[in-house]
């Protein structure tokens, strides 16, 4: 394979840099393979427990109505502030919900939410432990 450097020394120059390129790409693809197999088991793994939170376990009537902190809003509601479940924005007076993480909803959508789910809609924690 290797050419006699004395009587073609750029021929032989080129074909040892293509040998070292030609083994450069084929380290560099497995690399990237065996890279991409780990990142698919990791996102596989990180989407299973997310649906296993999401999937299963909303709540009943009666722990929803014994753990959901219900309140009227009061004093001056900010521009920006809408319900991420209905993209409705919050008015004065209106019952809000309140989770256990701090995140706050219009009182009926995170009923509706918690009766199919039990994990906040914005950071995905329990919603309400019962």
């Amino acid at each position: 394979m290797w050419v006699n450097q004395e009587q073609h020394p750029m021929h032989s120059y080129a074909q040892n840099q293509y040998v070292l390129y030609d083994r450069l790409i084929h380290e560099f693809k497995a690399f990237l393979e065996e890279r991409l197999m780990r990142i698919e088991q990791e996102a596989g793994h990180a989407l299973q427990q997310v649906n296993a939170g999401i999937s299963g376990s909303g709540l009943s009537d009666e722990e929803i109505s014994e753990h959901l902190q219900v309140y009227t809003a009061q004093g001056k509601m900010s521009e920006v502030d809408t319900c991420c479940i209905c993209l409705g924005e919050y008015e004065k007076k209106e019952k809000m919900g309140r989770l256990e993480c701090g995140h706050r909803f219009h009182a009926e959508c995170i009923k509706r939410w918690l009766l199919s789910k039990n994990v906040c809609p914005m950071c995905m924690s329990t919603a309400l432990t019962v």
